[in-house]
């Protein structure tokens, strides 16, 4: 599994747009970069509880830009879409199942054109540290 999050060092003002793009929009940008940290914390405590053979074949990466894409690519999946994210329940009171279109990088063009974009993506986080 490999996930890519926006990192909570962008600027502000990459993460005022990136707040008009939220179906639940934060109050402020200073509470959506607490929600993104609380992302990452939540991410990397969940990795730190898998078995080491699992731990090898998840990878979280954080970008520094606006978001190049938004999907999740697993196995020979990528699914693409808009991913759910931390929100306090209490402020927010909305759980949203959101669709994604899941397509097979093995057959589809798109998928093969998205994965080589998205490859190119998480080289570049390894050799820039921003890997977790």
């Amino acid at each position: 599994v490999e996930l890519m999050s926006i990192s909570p060092d962008v600027s502000d003002e990459i993460l005022v747009e990136l707040n008009k793009t939220i179906p639940i929009a934060a109050p402020n940008i200073e509470k959506l970069r607490e929600e993104i940290i609380e992302n990452r914390r939540r991410i990397v405590e969940f990795k730190n509880t898998l078995e080491q053979s699992q731990k090898e074949r998840f990878h979280y990466y954080e970008y520094l830009g606006a978001p190049p894409f938004h999907c999740i690519l697993v196995d020979d999946y990528l699914y693409f879409g808009l991913v759910n994210y931390h929100k306090s329940p209490m402020e927010y009171r909305v759980v949203e199942n959101r669709p994604c279109i899941k397509l097979d990088t093995k057959s589809i063009d798109f998928a093969q054109r998205i994965k080589k974009q998205y490859e190119s993506f998480v080289n570049e986080c390894k050799q820039e540290g921003r890997e977790f």
